[in-house]
């Protein structure tokens, strides 16, 4: 078997059904085979690296087309919905009134789970690999706000809980009973059909498309427990997203944009700055709180090279005013680039509660993801350099309050790729950088930024597993 799994970041699935108006705040859930297709279809030809492979990713679907329907792992999902009142041509300020309703209904699911959807079809190691670029390639699966990452995976994680009606599995008389659009296989060029051109034609439905009944098992939620007490949350973590994307190599000046851009979101709100984001008192002096405001981290998908997170850590907590400012953060501008970074609040909580195993471990074993930068010069005494890279380490680690290390190493790397001044700082001002794995007794829980520039950026740990 050979399938998909999809990740909504920003908790939101946005996809009207084929013949229902947006106003009838419907979902299609779990999405049509027809649906997904097109979206591979449609990244196979904006993405510059597969516009020689067309032929064979229509080969590839061409073989789950001739699959039996696929079978899907549907994660638990909450309908909900916001209005919108437009002003029409007729609008005045006598005219108030003249406006028109629109509903953007959505589905809520939870940022980090997984949409999994499985053929039973083998495909060839060519067709696979045009597959999962494709996949990778896929940026939104529905309409534009439905942000999503997807990745080629073998089978179902899991018991399938979306199968064809014709199944007739043993819960079928208590499944939601939907009806999902498949692709016939000679029927896959007709996946690019123009839905204008559709129109123009007068026709209601593509070539090559027939609709299957499915069951979809929804489990009863358990009763919800009362609400614990909670404290001020400490972590945020933002999705990004677009193809201008900066390096994960600029990670202080991410961090330094990121920081200005939410001292505006909270100037436009509260007025001031906040003493969380920019770490000084009113009167401008540093605060003196132990590293206790915010941190600015930034991190890459495994195997990637340029900024798919941002984290705001803040140990002495986020106020409401700064939450609503990282909830409004919808862009960040970079001086070099001439379309803005898109952003989104995927997460907020705590290390204890959020699940970001790359950020927050635990482990015993932690590696650098951006350069440890030297807060001091090391120093040669008697003829031994003192308050070399492992002894500054070891007195980061203290004043944090982690535990005595097992050993700290050093790494080569490209360390000396990443900039290491702040945005307007000559880079020939730059410290001595460089990278470590750091091992503890036992397995401590991050994040874990330490050194100079460590609250933007550098100087942040990742666990090993």
């Amino acid at each position: 078997m050979i399938g998909l799994a999809v990740s909504f970041h920003l908790g939101r699935v946005h996809a009207t059904p084929w013949g229902a108006h947006v106003n009838e705040a419907l979902i299609e859930w779990p999405p049509s085979p027809w649906r997904i297709m097109r979206a591979l279809v449609a990244a196979g030809y904006a993405h510059a690296g597969l516009r020689g492979e067309q032929a064979t990713l229509r080969e590839a679907l061409r073989a789950l087309a001739a699959a039996p329907p696929p079978r899907y792992v549907v994660p638990p999902a909450a309908p909900a919905h916001t209005r919108h009142y437009y002003p029409l041509a007729t609008w005045s300020p006598t005219n108030a009134g003249a406006t028109s309703l629109v509903v953007d209904a959505f589905l809520a699911v939870a940022p980090d789970a997984e949409l999994q959807v499985a053929w039973d079809a083998d495909l060839p190691s060519d067709q696979r690999g045009v597959l999962a670029r494709a996949a990778q390639a896929v940026g939104y699966l529905g309409r534009s706000e439905s942000v999503c990452t997807m990745r080629v995976v073998d089978g179902l994680q899991g018991e399938a809980n979306a199968v064809p009606a014709e199944t007739d599995p043993a819960w079928g008389s208590e499944a939601r009973r939907v009806e999902l659009w498949a692709v016939e296989r000679d029927a896959v060029g007709a996946l690019d059909v123009s839905i204008s051109d559709l129109r123009r034609a007068r026709r209601l439905m593509p070539d090559g498309v027939r609709r299957v009944p499915y069951l979809v098992w929804e489990p009863p939620a358990p009763p919800a427990a009362p609400p614990a007490a909670q404290g001020a949350p400490t972590l945020a973590h933002l999705r990004v997203h677009g193809g201008s994307r900066p390096s994960l190599h600029e990670a202080i000046t991410v961090a330094y944009v990121l920081r200005a851009a939410l001292q505006r979101r909270y100037d436009d709100v509260v007025g001031g700055a906040s003493s969380v984001f920019s770490g000084h008192k009113p009167d401008g002096t540093p605060r003196d709180d132990q590293h206790r405001h915010a941190h600015y981290l930034v991190g890459a998908d495994r195997g990637a090279r340029r900024a798919d997170h941002l984290w705001i850590w803040a140990p002495g907590g986020l106020g409401d005013d700064e939450v609503a400012a990282i909830a409004s953060l919808r862009r960040l501008r970079f001086r070099d680039q001439p379309e803005p970074v898109r952003v989104g609040l995927a997460a907020l909580g705590d290390v204890r509660t959020l699940v970001i195993p790359q950020l927050v471990g635990p482990s015993a074993t932690w590696r650098s993801a951006t350069p440890f930068v030297l807060p001091r010069h090391p120093k040669r005494r008697a003829g031994r350099i003192v308050e070399g890279p492992v002894e500054q380490i070891a007195r980061e680690l203290a004043y944090r309050g982690l535990p005595e290390p097992e050993s700290i190493d050093l790494v080569p790397g490209a360390w000396s790729a990443f900039t290491l001044t702040r945005p307007g700082v000559s880079r020939r001002s730059a410290r001595r950088a460089v990278g470590a794995v750091i091992r503890f007794p036992c397995p401590v829980l991050g994040p874990i930024a330490i050194g100079a520039h460590s609250h933007f950026g550098l100087g942040r740990f990742e666990p090993l597993t």
